[in-house]
């Protein structure tokens, strides 16, 4: 009840934020929606990490019939550095590689002709086995647990799919050394290495869980190093000119949306709550750390 009541005043004070600033707000943007799965399960625990395949298939003829162009992360530093224009840019999103996102994303994809960008958990990619890390929390049921298979990749890569690094073991460690944060992410490059035919494409990492704070600057040195120069590290809100390459913004897309909250977010009026969490964030790391 209370959580609901929450979401509620959110996207009331959203409405409120766009009435008041869209003359305000930066037309030289990029919106990146962040997805994960994409099945007709109600049994996810924490289903709003899941999108429905109707919803997402009214979600992308909404971005085709408004003029959005879609495009891979790796464009996202020339199309900055080149400026936004009057042109509406949309970066498309999953994170981990699940089974679903092939059966039902990919052909809405395929069907519209839009790029999109798969950040995988490599580790786990035609293991036969459900992800771990939602097993141990009883977040859905087995079958819907499945990760991506190399079959499936090379389809997906071969129609406009571009896949990037989401980690080797999809590990949340904030103790973790550089060594050990470069060896996961090495681990996740060889392996996608047989994918990527653009060498761009694999100089893109989303961090597991995200990070924040001192684990953020962590990780960003580890991707220096690696020679990484895009990363999203947690951060929501959309792109502007003057991002932070090594932590850039995304917009989450949950199941619980309403079409006209997706829409919302499209157009920047939930960019303010991405400057609360941050906050938020930033502090609950300094606690943990002091």
């Amino acid at each position: 009840m209370v959580k609901n009541s929450l979401l509620k005043i959110i996207y009331c004070l959203s409405h409120v934020f766009y009435f008041f600033s869209k003359k305000f707000l930066s037309k030289e943007r990029i919106v990146i929606l962040c997805y994960h799965r994409t099945s007709h399960s109600n049994n996810c625990s924490e289903k709003y990490w899941n999108v429905t395949p109707e919803s997402f298939t009214a979600q992308m003829q909404y971005l085709k019939d408004s003029g959005f162009t879609t495009i891979y992360t790796y464009e996202i530093p020339d199309i900055l550095e080149q400026g936004v224009g009057d042109k509406k840019y949309v970066c498309i999103t999953f994170d981990d590689g699940y089974s679903d996102n092939y059966k039902h994303a990919y052909s809405v994809l395929k069907k519209f002709d839009f790029k999109a960008n798969f950040y995988l958990s490599t580790s786990y990619i035609d293991s036969g086995y459900p992800f771990p890390f939602l097993l141990k929390k009883d977040i859905e049921e087995s079958s819907s647990s499945m990760p991506l298979k190399k079959n499936q990749l090379k389809k997906m890569r071969d129609n406009k799919i571009s896949f990037q690094s989401h980690g080797h073991v999809h590990q949340k460690n904030p103790s973790m050394v550089k060594e050990h944060i470069k060896k996961d992410i090495n681990a996740s490059l060889k392996f996608l290495s047989q994918f990527i035919e653009n060498e761009k494409s694999k100089s893109s990492y989303v961090a597991p869980f995200g990070v924040f704070g001192i684990n953020a600057k962590k990780i960003k040195t580890s991707l220096s190093e690696l020679g990484i120069e895009l990363a999203f590290l947690g951060n929501w809100g959309s792109v502007t000119s003057d991002c932070d390459l090594l932590d850039m913004k995304r917009i989450p897309i949950y199941g619980r949306d309403s079409f006209n909250e997706f829409v919302l977010k499209t157009k920047g009026a939930y960019d303010w709550v991405g400057m609360v969490h941050k906050f938020y964030k930033n502090n609950m790391d300094r606690i943990s750390w002091s």
